[in-house]
């Protein structure tokens, strides 16, 4: 977080001398909003999904003109984490077919630089809209310890079957442990409550995030599609 804010101050000392700039902070919480059934958990079986984080912000805000702002910075949005006891197939969990469960334990963050636009409306308290891009980057890691390969009986296995349940066949248990990392770009609206003359803020912000992960097979996703963030925010 250091760096985060060595480059706000950075920033803040290159503006020009004509511009009203001032440093913002935030603190909040952050809610994940997760992907539909079947991406790192099952309903209906065991699982633990961690989707709240606390979430923090770092920014400049430029005043363009009275009531219009264009705000930039970092935001961190925190760690999600999955925990799940699943079925390794999904044409087998979608047709209520009983096989070992296979655990899923995944964990991820996100984090990424914002530009937004603000217009306030009102005299005394003031309403503001924020929208604007969100470059952000993105982490997700699995591990499935003990991960089996299946396939209905009688289909040709590139693997040899140890075992079968429920018209499946069972291959050897092949752990798995895959991670990775990219960047992407998203978008942000959020509203804005605050008393003119006041340094303080209420923010509450809908962030369009969670791009898949190009590199695998199928494109697979982080837990998360999207966060609505909740934040306190000060300008100093």
């Amino acid at each position: 977080m250091l760096r985060y804010l060595l480059a706000a101050l950075l920033l803040a000392a290159s503006a020009p001398a004509c511009a009203r700039v001032q440093l913002e902070i935030g603190a909040g919480i952050s809610h994940a909003g997760i992907r539909s059934n079947g991406t790192w958990y099952q309903q209906g079986l065991p699982h633990t999904l961690k989707t709240d984080a606390p979430a923090v912000e770092i920014d400049l805000r430029w005043s363009l003109q009275p009531d219009l702002d264009l705000i930039t910075g970092v935001v961190d949005l925190g760690r999600y984490s999955s925990d799940s006891q699943d079925v390794p197939n999904d044409a087998a969990y979608l047709a209520h077919v009983r096989l070992p469960l296979a655990h899923y334990v995944g964990s991820g963050r996100l984090w990424g630089w914002q530009a937004l636009i603000e217009r306030r409306w009102g005299e005394r308290w003031q309403i503001g809209i924020q929208a604007g891009p969100f470059l952000y980057r993105e982490s997700w890691r699995m591990s499935v310890p003990n991960w089996y390969p299946s396939d209905p009986v009688g289909v040709r296995t590139w693997y040899a079957p140890r075992a079968t349940a429920g018209g499946y066949s069972i291959g050897p248990v092949m752990p798995i442990r895959t991670s990775d990392q990219r960047w992407a770009i998203g978008a942000v609206v959020g509203v804005t409550l605050s008393h003119r003359g006041s340094p303080w803020a209420l923010s509450l912000r809908y962030v369009r995030d969670g791009a898949k992960f190009s590199g695998h097979p199928g494109g697979w996703p982080p837990l998360w599609k999207s966060h609505a963030v909740l934040m306190i925010e000060r300008r100093l």
